[in-house]
């Protein structure tokens, strides 16, 4: 059975940077919520995107992002 990467270091950096930047982006309205939470999650579903699992019943992704909820 494959499993899942392990999060190293040098990911999660990129992953910090790159939520840093969003809100610098998202606060000199660059982009809007929307787009802000669409980079966001993409981020964060990066490091998943290389993982393919064996089999249907190995899948603990979900397979459409959950929905967003409005933040203040």
């Amino acid at each position: 059975m494959k499993e899942k990467p392990q999060r190293d270091e040098s990911t999660h950096d990129i992953i910090m940077d790159v939520v840093r930047y969003a809100f610098i982006l998202k606060r000199a309205s660059i982009i809007d919520h929307d787009g802000f939470e669409e980079l966001i999650r993409t981020t964060i579903d990066w490091p998943k995107l290389n993982y393919e699992p064996e089999s249907e019943t190995d899948s603990d992704l979900p397979d459409q992002p959950p929905p967003a909820t409005d933040s203040p």
